[in-house]
């Protein structure tokens, strides 16, 4: 049964009981849903853990946003964070579009009637998009919308992050971006003003990678934070290039990430992505948090199209969007 943090934030006990109840049913609805449509190891009980960090991380990002657009009282910033999470640690790994949409069904059920699972991550996707500095000519897609929220939120929070997609699936792109964007208190937008500045540790992955390789990676980050007098006003991130390769090394490198990848209090605790084109084993997978890029459709590349163009000029979109679609 979950009563923290519920029961030292929520002093209203029907409210309180209310928030338990829905928590507790959507965390084994879509716990289940996940092992039904995967393999019983494609889950596991880190995940309670993580989602109770993300139900507070994104409980306190609902309370401090400027505007409430959605005109939220406290009951509904609860309901807000608890969709949150849920969308990023379980409906963002789901591959298939169509496991995607039974997903949204099954989890709308247990929300009051006509719930938009995907209304509020999606407009926090756009709000965070709009303090990323993105270049003309890419495309601000669903993909990229989707990673640069992954990112966001698990870097911060220190969850570790796989992201597993196909080559040009906005990977290598997104994480480019918030590294040149989330800059501490020289930041050019609000949001990331509010968090500490990203310090960017990179290993790149082959056939040849060593266990003592990436350890002096880790070794090498966590150094930062100790040592570091303004500790608190930066963020080592670890970030992995090309883990699939590594896995297929007979070195066996991986398995040094085990340890350093538990979730615990450790002070030298840093963050860490991982970026592949297909799938890890679940030993490391379930380490952390991972989302599962799905192939594009026509409407995917639609919209991919249209995106582009609109980076260079709406006037372009208006008045060639039918030669978009076409092409």
């Amino acid at each position: 049964m979950i009563f923290f943090p519920f029961s030292k934030i929520i002093l209203d006990e029907q409210l309180r009981n209310e928030i338990v109840s829905i928590a507790e049913k959507v965390i084994f609805e879509a716990h289940y849903f996940i092992r039904r449509n995967n393999d019983e190891s494609s889950v596991s009980l880190r995940e309670v853990n993580r989602f109770i960090i993300l139900f507070q991380f994104f409980l306190n990002f609902l309370e401090n946003r400027k505007e409430n657009i959605f005109n939220y009282n406290i009951r509904d910033n609860y309901i807000g964070a608890i969709n949150l999470s849920l969308y990023l640690y379980y409906f963002l790994r789901i591959f298939n579009k169509n496991i995607r949409r039974d997903f949204i069904n099954t989890i709308n059920n247990f929300f009051v009637n006509k719930f938009n699972f995907e209304k509020l991550p999606i407009k926090i996707q756009e709000e965070i998009e709009e303090e990323i500095n993105i270049e003309i000519g890419y495309a601000k897609n669903k993909a990229l919308l989707e990673n640069i929220f992954a990112l966001f939120v698990c870097v911060i929070n220190k969850i570790p992050l796989f992201i597993v997609g196909k080559p040009g699936c906005s990977k290598s792109l997104s994480t480019s971006l918030i590294f040149q964007n989330m800059r501490g208190i020289n930041s050019n937008k609000n949001i990331f003003k509010k968090y500490p500045r990203l310090i960017s540790f990179y290993y790149q992955g082959s056939l040849s990678s060593t266990s003592e390789g990436i350890q002096n990676i880790f070794i090498k980050a966590r150094k930062t934070i100790l040592n570091d007098k303004n500790s608190k006003e930066i963020l080592p991130v670890f970030y992995f290039d090309e883990m699939g390769f590594t896995e297929l090394s007979k070195n066996n490198p991986l398995k040094v990430i085990h340890s350093e990848l538990e979730y615990d209090e450790n002070k030298g605790k840093i963050s860490f992505v991982g970026i592949s084109n297909w799938s890890l084993d679940a030993s490391k997978m379930n380490r952390g948090i991972f989302i599962s890029i799905p192939e594009p459709d026509k409407d995917d590349l639609i919209l991919t199209a249209l995106k582009i163009g609109e980076s260079y000029n709406d006037i372009l979109v208006n008045k060639y969007k039918e030669y978009y679609e076409k092409i």
